[in-house]
């Protein structure tokens, strides 16, 4: 598990999929932050990705180099203290 993480410390482009109406639906997101097995993504409440994981906030990535890659599953959390969303958007230069 700690060499998938390490992986994703340096890939932080990963092809993201959550659930519209029983059928998945793919982007790409960057990891903003991670701790430990804790990753952070960024987005708006006004986008379609934000709606869907409201909805259903069982996610997918998958992270790739060369013949490596990475997979995880897990559920997303909207609960992100002040401090850690102010040094997501302070330390990215991408928001």
């Amino acid at each position: 598990m700690e060499k998938a993480f390490d992986f994703l410390s340096t890939h932080k482009d990963v092809a993201f999929a959550t659930v519209e109406q029983d059928k998945p639906k793919i982007r790409v997101f960057q990891i903003m932050k991670q701790e430990g097995h804790t990753l952070y993504f960024a987005t708006s409440p006004h986008k379609e990705v934000y709606r869907q994981l409201q909805e259903n906030p069982n996610i997918e990535l998958l992270a790739m180099e060369g013949n490596i890659s990475v997979r995880a599953t897990g559920r997303a959390v909207f609960d992100v203290s002040d401090n850690v969303a102010r040094e997501i958007y302070d330390t990215n230069p991408v928001l």
